[in-house]
């Protein structure tokens, strides 16, 4: 019977051991796919930019500022809620969305053990395409960026 009792603490302690290593490459994958994520938005930008590059004529590249990011994708990524005023209630873990109020794309993290925000923050990582150098003497802007608004630390 003690053998018994041994074996199955045994048994409870390295499942303990491997759900927790478990979570910590669950957690990564998703870090990894959110990164893949704002690199194709970032491609996104850069066709955007050279789309209007090509057709002068047109005002597309001064509305590129503060701009939904995800209506660059051939479809929006996983869990994407849409267009919202502030934080929607619906806001589910490992889902997007686009705050129309800061004209900023949002993510919540599904997994967050390993993300630190500042702190009183929300867990939340925000972006938003913004001008670069739009120069004082009313010069065009130089370019466009989508940059992080939030400060994280994630791993």
């Amino acid at each position: 019977m003690l053998e018994l009792a041994v074996t199955l603490v045994v048994i409870v302690i390295l499942a303990g051991v491997l759900l927790r290593a478990l979570l910590r490459y669950e957690e990564l994958a998703e870090k990894t796919a959110m990164e893949l994520t704002v690199r194709n938005l970032r491609s996104g930008l850069q066709w955007r930019i050279a789309d209007a590059l090509l057709h002068p004529g047109s005002a597309q590249l001064g509305a590129l500022a503060g701009a939904n990011p995800v209506s660059w994708l051939q479809r929006p990524p996983e869990g994407y809620l849409g267009e919202h005023t502030g934080t929607p209630s619906a806001a589910a873990r490992g889902g997007w969305y686009f705050d129309t109020r800061t004209r900023e794309l949002a993510y919540r993290p599904a997994l967050h053990f390993a993300f630190e925000a500042e702190p009183g923050a929300p867990v939340e990582i925000r972006w938003q395409v913004r001008a670069l150098d739009p120069g004082d003497d009313g010069r065009p802007a130089q370019g466009f960026a989508l940059v992080a608004t939030t400060r994280y630390k994630w791993f």
